[in-house]
């Protein structure tokens, strides 16, 4: 009789389990679309079937189908693009605390989770924003509300924050702008988010006017809405942006401080610790009081899972040291990825777990305990290179100064946390005692805080590498991991040389000759990169929302970064308009300019203005030597040729702009590449003007549905009736075009070569 061959010890290990499942839902998220129920079928079939892999490959299906499932059920919550923009009247629950976008005291705007009850057709959760309202919704009420909806859409561009991800992976299925609202009472279900907001205006009133105010909301709240863009750029300048983000470092924050308060406590009454030995109950109460600050902050997703890993860990030390809590670590990233595989997708939950694999490598096994605080050093000295890969993937960019910021923030937290939630029950209770107590917290937060804009002014620019292809940075990890293991290990130098692909650019520059015109996805707004063999010059950056979003900042600078560009030869704005100037201060921040022309310059344009860089001829067409006319028909217009072949970029011109240049440049207008005068508006494009440029390509840089409803039915006429082929950045993401002595040698849509789940493809891909 033959025998039945147990299963391999491996095979029933956590880490396998967890790693299965995680290549499983990973697999089903990389996905341009999700597949149909015969496909998962299919998937599932050899999962049925006797066979030696079969358990692994069980595992890796799990993973899939739960993935699937998850997916389609958020894909099937979005608000359909063919609504996009219906008004609807609905209740429903303020479901977080409202921040603020623009001033503190004086907000442009309100943005909040709204959760509609009941919900008939409606998403379940929908991200709103409340425009220039004298109303302060607040957290746990219910409203009734007149949204304008719209489908989840973003700019979509390489290196940029990816906003359609986010609000996938956050259960968001619809965005929103309240037209009308007025309140219905207190919402059911969320008496602790009220209580949170009770808590945050007796901050906001005993801390007002105290330096450090919007840092201890932060910290105890986890509300970052009084953080200005100041803020935010010395915490991304000096890689501190974790400090704000309550996660895993604040939970072990306070669970350390609580074990040894708790521990010496216990002690004092020798009854209790005869009953309950001390370590074991300063554990429990560690643990108990770290989730129940996550609690306080929210329970944000971070929060969550640097929770369950908390209580993983206090669950395995005493049962078996570093080994039981690898076990533990794994079953509890397995918990997190069977209830929500979409967590696969946000940079929480690799960089906590990430930090805690770290940790166990730099610290396990080695021979000799060396003193605390050269261990403190290198630990963070570890940490801080040990997860420049994971950063440069999610955020594109890694700071130099970090791993000096961090040696200091994170002793500082470790004394500021702690005295500042200490302060708080007193301050509730005894406000004559506590408040001051709780003002002296904050100022030492505003000194943290002045520490690092110090750092943030004396380091180095942040540095950004172009290689982030997936292969690039997972050598650079293997390299670290190398760099990192115990020096007896002989092929620790090999770990610098997995290091050098980081420095490699991601893309080649055209060859000499050549040209490339990159049209970023700005929303309503235009920004064009364009490339020689050595030379850069940026064509207006986008704008900047009052208060809001600084598309200068968010896609412009991490699109240079992720094209390898250093330096920029040449910035030129082409008028003064908002959409086309406002990224300008990020993007002089961001890397060296050597010279500029045009609206903000010391130099305007003026027709007549020619250079050449590496073979390819540059050109200023408008305006002219005597001003007159509107803004837009003064705005700058560049021609840029090769080898007989061309690209316009007229900027926001109009129909009296465009009777001059068909009157003084007839024979320079003819290009394969054009940008569309003024989004393609109907004051544009006219039809002497088509027909003279004849363009092959017509890309026009306006948002995805646009107020202005950008381009209009009448130059999209014009330029078909040419045979142009007409492409727009808000329905195609980034537009990258090469143009040489043959003409336009490639065309590349970023919505199309990088498809997933979360994004509506384009028609055509």
């Amino acid at each position: 009789m033959r025998s039945i061959r147990a299963e391999p010890d491996w095979q029933r290990h956590p880490l396998t389990l967890a790693l299965g499942v995680s290549f499983g839902a990973g697999a089903l998220l990389m996905l341009p679309r999700l597949p149909g129920l015969p496909w998962l079928l299919a998937v599932s079939l050899p999962a049925l079937l006797p066979w030696r892999g079969r358990a692994l490959y069980a595992l890796w299906v799990l993973g899939f189908q739960l993935a699937a499932w998850r997916a389609g059920a958020a894909l099937q919550d979005r608000w359909p693009a063919a609504r996009d923009g219906e008004v609807v009247q609905v209740s429903g629950a303020v479901a977080d605390l409202p921040e603020t976008v623009g001033e503190v005291g004086a907000p442009m705007a309100w943005r909040f989770a709204f959760a509609p009850q009941p919900r008939p057709g409606l998403p379940r959760r929908v991200r709103a924003a409340w425009y220039h309202t004298g109303v302060v919704p607040q957290g746990g009420q219910c409203w009734h509300f007149s949204l304008k909806l719209k489908s989840p859409h973003g700019s979509a561009d390489p290196g940029a924050f990816d906003y359609e991800r986010w609000l996938f992976a956050r259960g968001f299925g619809a965005t929103a702008t309240v037209r009308q609202g007025h309140p219905c009472g207190a919402a059911p279900g969320y008496g602790w988010l009220r209580l949170r907001e009770r808590l945050r205006q007796f901050l906001e009133r005993c801390l007002a006017g105290v330096p450090g105010q919007a840092l201890v909301e932060t910290m105890v709240l986890g509300d970052r809405s009084r953080l200005t863009q100041e803020d935010w750029d010395v915490f991304r300048a000096t890689g501190t942006s974790h400090l704000v983000a309550v996660a895993g470092l604040h939970l072990a924050i306070i669970a350390t401080a609580a074990f040894f308060v708790l521990r010496w406590l216990w002690v004092v009454w020798p009854g209790l610790a005869l009953r309950l030995p001390a370590q074991k109950a300063a554990l429990i109460g560690a643990v108990a009081l770290a989730v129940g600050y996550a609690a306080l902050t929210g329970f944000a997703l971070p929060a969550v899972r640097a929770s369950l890993m908390l209580v993983a860990a206090a669950a395995a030390l005493p049962l078996g040291g570093v080994r039981s809590l690898l076990r533990a670590l794994a079953l509890a990233w397995l918990f997190i990825i069977v209830f929500d595989p979409l967590a696969l997708l946000g940079a929480s939950l690799w960089l906590s777990f990430g930090a805690v694999a770290l940790i166990v490598w730099i610290t396990y096994g080695r021979v000799g305990p060396p003193r605390a605080w050269r261990q403190a050093l290198g630990l963070q000295l570890g940490l801080s290179l040990g997860l420049i890969p994971l950063t440069l993937w999610f955020f594109g960019s890694a700071s130099w100064s970090a791993p000096l910021a961090n040696l200091f923030v994170v002793p500082a937290a470790l004394l500021l946390l702690p005295a500042t939630l200490a302060t708080l029950l007193p301050a509730l209770v005894w406000p004559s005692f506590g408040v001051p107590l709780l003002k002296a917290a904050a100022l030492g937060w505003y000194a943290v805080r002045e520490v690092l804009g110090w750092i943030a002014a004396q380091a180095p620019p942040v540095a950004a590498t172009a290689a982030g292809q997936p292969v690039v940075l997972l050598l650079a990890l293997f390299g670290i991991v190398l760099l990192l293991a115990p020096r007896a290990l002989p092929v620790r130098p090999l770990g610098l040389a997995c290091l050098l692909p980081l420095l490699l650019p991601a893309t080649r520059p055209p060859p000499v000759g050549n040209f490339e015109i990159a049209v970023l996805d700005v929303g309503e707004g235009l920004s064009a990169l364009v490339r020689t063999h050595r030379h850069a010059l940026l064509f207006d950056t986008g704008p900047k929302y009052p208060g809001g979003l600084d598309m200068g900042e968010a896609v412009v600078v991490p699109y240079l970064h992720e094209a390898g560009v250093r330096r920029l030869d040449l910035l030129l704005i082409s008028h003064r308009d908002l959409d086309h100037r406002g990224g300008a201060p990020a993007v002089r921040a961001a890397l060296p300019v050597a010279a500029e022309l045009g609206a903000l310059a010391a130099t305007p344009c003026r027709d007549g203005q020619r250079w050449i860089w590496d073979g390819v001829s540059f050109a200023i067409l408008n305006p002219p030597a005597a001003t007159g006319g509107s803004h837009n028909n003064r705005g700058c217009v560049l021609r840029v040729g090769a080898g007989g072949h061309a690209a316009l970029l007229p900027a926001d011109i109009e129909a009296p702009a465009e009777r001059r240049l068909l009157q003084d440049h007839p024979r320079l207008l003819h290009a394969d590449l054009l940008l569309a005068p003024h989004h393609g508006s109907a004051g544009s494009s006219t039809p002497a003007f088509v027909a003279a440029v004849t363009p092959a390509l017509v890309i026009y840089p306006a948002g995805w549905h646009n107020q202005f409803h950008f381009p209009r039915p009448q130059p999209r006429a014009r330029y078909a009736a040419v045979g142009a082929r007409q492409l727009q950045t808000g329905v195609e993401g980034a537009i990258r075009v090469e143009i040489g002595s043959t003409g336009v040698n490639a065309v590349d849509r970023y919505r199309c070569r990088h498809p997933r789940l979360w994004r509506v493809p384009p028609a055509g891909c």
